[in-house]
């Protein structure tokens, strides 16, 4: 499996950043490093290895990016309204500056995937220029058909099926 590992400085953050592709071809994915996490904490809790049939097919291509966690939510240096002024250069930062965005051959096909209770996926419909960024609550209370308004509750779907992950 071919691995590229990327370090660019970010104007958007004003820092520099890292992520990790994985895989040459297929639909590119966004892994987002769980709370805290870094880029390469997907491959080393092993979630790399267990797509890697999905990958060395090129099904799939899985970019994994850095985080600002301890920048922003978990800094409890600073106020709230501060750890949420310090994520809005991060949203920019995904939408605009990652080679996903860029450079995907299927317009309009970006899918992300985060560990953890809560998931969020990025969208970019065909035409517009900007993402949006979806929660998909994957707790209790959404199986139960319970999640907060405006949130979209429900599996991800499968890269080679196309089919959602609950029935």
């Amino acid at each position: 499996m071919k691995v590229d590992h990327h370090k660019a400085w970010s104007p958007n953050l004003d820092q520099e950043m890292e992520l990790n592709v994985y895989g040459e071809a297929g639909k590119p994915i966004l892994v987002f490093p769980t709370r805290g996490g870094r880029y390469y904490d997907y491959e080393g809790f092993g979630m790399v290895e267990a797509c890697r049939p999905f990958i060395d097919k090129g099904g799939i291509r899985m970019f994994a990016e850095d985080s600002v966690d301890f920048q922003s939510w978990l800094n409890e240096g600073i106020h709230p309204a501060d750890r949420a002024r310090r994520h809005n250069p991060y949203d920019r930062y995904i939408v605009d500056e990652l080679p996903i965005f860029r450079t995907s051959p299927i317009p309009g096909t970006w899918t992300g995937a985060a560990g953890g209770a809560s998931s969020y996926a990025w969208v970019r419909e065909p035409g517009k220029r900007h993402s949006s960024r979806t929660r998909v609550n994957s707790s209790e209370s959404s199986k139960r058909g319970r999640s907060r308004p405006g949130w979209t509750s429900g599996g991800m779907t499968s890269p080679t099926t196309g089919r959602g992950g609950r029935s």
